[in-house]
Order: structure tokens, then C-alpha cells, then sequence
């Protein structure tokens, strides 16, 4: 059994909100430190990962981006890598302050964007025990060029206007995150819409939105170009019919990494989280960690 905890941490003055998930047990435990995909929120879809990892007997710190939930943020719901991964490393430095926890058996567990952020994070620090990263965003450009190109230009307008402005207004330009095909969006591929709300609770609805300027950061993100870097075991599991994240791009990654135990799963994007796929999925998780722990 385990008990969950609300409970904070600081990143650049920003109060981060968190969960932490503890075992009943009086040895110190592993922790796996995790937050959500693009734009998501820790209360949509993560908890059944918990849930397992908990009862495996490891700890889970489970956190809200700034600007995300309710973690503090002067730009609400801005999706940046940097921001993002700057609060992951203070989530990990939270982590191994906590008593019960045991400060040399780290992990980080990424979804989607945030799997690609726990593959840049573990390049960074070299003592993370391990990573497991699922469906992960490997590289920028791959996406880019993944999408029709009036999603791309579109983008570019919105991003651009959304930078402009933000010199004269503190209000940004937003756009959806995700839509219907033929909807411009952040994402818009025929399985976005309802494989990314299914996640989403219906009082949560109305967040479907960020500041445009990801369009312009997105590409340049590429943890890919980092991935020969990672020195710990690090378990990838990719989507093969993945409208968003290129599984090429997903192998070439996982290629580069010195110890990687890769998988790739019959099913797109969004389908790792619940029903026949997420149970396949989490045996692969589980049986990572029985193999580092």
C-alpha cells in the first residue's frame, strides 16, 4: 500500500505544484520523478502509472510545470522545453531531500514531450538511475516535417504574432492544442482530438490552449542530439503508427543510447494510457525496473 501526499517545490521563485507518492515501508525507497506531455496536466492520465510504480514499492514525485495546474507561472500554459526541463531538474533536486527516499536511486519517467525532456535531463546528470520514456518527442524537426505544411505556416504567423505582441501586451496569442484535421492546431492529426481529451477531465475542457510561441521553439528542440550522452539504462517505447513522432526518428534515438531497452508497440500516440495497450506498455515498464532496481 501507499499513501499520496500533496506537496511543493521552488523552480526560479515559482511554487511547483506536486504529488508524492510513498510506500508503506520502512526502508528507503526509489523514486521515479514524472510530469506530463505537451500541455497536459499530472491529473490527466497519469495516475495508473503511479499507481503501479507505488505498489512495485517506489516512490513517485509527480509534478505540474510552471505556469501549469497549480504550480505558479507569470505565462500561464506555456509549453518551453528549457522551462521545462529546468523544473525537472529542481523536482530531482527536491526528490533527494526527501528522508524516505533513497537520494541514489533516481529515475525519471517522460510521456510524449516530457519523454523527451527525461532523455535530455539524464544527458545532464549523470546520476539518474535510470529512464523510461514513452512515445517520446526525439526530435523538432522530424515533427515539423511530419505535418502538412499550411499547419506549419500557420505556426510560423501565430508564433511570430504571439512574440511581437508580447512586447507590448502581456497578453499572449494563443492557439489550440489540439483539433480535428483541417483545424489549425498544435496538433491535428486524425488521431489528436479524441486520443489527447480522452485524457482530459470535462472541467478541464476549456484548456485546450497555449501560447503560439511553442511554434517556434518546437523545432529546435531535438533530444536526439543529446541521446549519446545518456550514461544510465533508459527503457523507450514507441507508438508504430504514431501520427506525431516519427518512429524512425523514435529508433535512431534509441540506436544512439549506450544501454537502452527499446520496444515498439502496435498503436498510435495517444493509446499507451489505458485498455490491451497501456497493460502491454506497463509489463515493459514494470520489467525495466525490476531489471535496474
Amino acid at each position: 500500500m501507499y499513501k499520496i501526499t500533496p506537496t511543493h517545490f521552488y523552480c526560479n521563485n515559482y511554487k511547483l505544484d506536486a504529488r508524492l507518492y510513498l510506500p508503506d515501508d520502512s526502508k528507503k525507497t526509489p523514486v521515479i520523478v514524472m510530469a506530463h506531455g505537451f500541455g497536459a496536466r499530472m491529473d490527466w492520465g497519469l495516475h495508473p502509472f503511479a499507481d503501479v510504480f507505488a505498489q512495485m514499492g517506489c516512490a513517485v514525485l509527480m509534478f505540474d510545470y510552471r505556469g501549469f495546474g497549480n504550480s505558479e507561472g507569470n505565462i500561464r500554459r506555456l509549453v518551453y522545453h528549457v522551462h521545462h526541463i529546468e523544473d525537472y531538474h529542481m523536482a530531482i533536486q527536491y526528490a533527494r531531500t526527501i528522508p524516505s527516499i533513497d537520494s541514489s536511486k533516481v529515475l525519471l519517467w517522460g510521456t510524449s514531450f516530457s519523454g523527451g525532456h527525461v532523455l535530455t535531463v539524464a544527458s545532464q546528470d549523470s546520476s539518474i538511475a535510470g529512464v523510461i520514456a514513452q512515445v517520446p518527442f526525439v526530435d523538432g524537426i522530424a515533427t515539423a516535417f511530419n505535418l502538412p505544411v499550411k499547419n506549419i505556416l500557420n505556426g510560423l504567423l501565430y508564433g511570430s504574432l504571439d512574440v511581437a505582441l508580447s512586447l507590448i501586451t502581456s497578453k499572449p496569442v494563443t492557439i489550440p492544442l489540439v483539433a480535428v484535421p483541417d483545424t489549425f492546431a498544435a496538433m491535428n492529426t486524425p488521431e489528436c482530438y479524441d486520443g489527447y481529451m480522452k485524457l482530459v477531465p470535462p472541467e478541464a475542457r476549456n484548456e485546450n490552449w497555449c501560447p503560439a510561441r511553442v511554434c517556434l521553439t518546437l523545432p529546435l528542440y531535438r533530444p536526439v542530439s543529446v541521446a549519446d550522452k545518456i550514461s544510465c539504462p533508459v527503457c523507450i517505447i514507441g507508438a508504430e503508427h504514431d501520427s506525431l513522432i516519427p518512429i524512425k526518428a523514435v529508433e535512431k534515438t534509441a540506436k544512439i543510447i549506450k544501454h537502452v531497452d527499446f520496444h515498439i508497440l502496435p498503436c498510435g500516440h495517444f493509446d499507451p494510457y489505458e485498455g490491451e495497450i497501456f497493460d502491454k506498455n506497463i509489463q515493459i515498464q514494470k520489467q525495466f525496473l525490476h531489471d535496474v532496481l
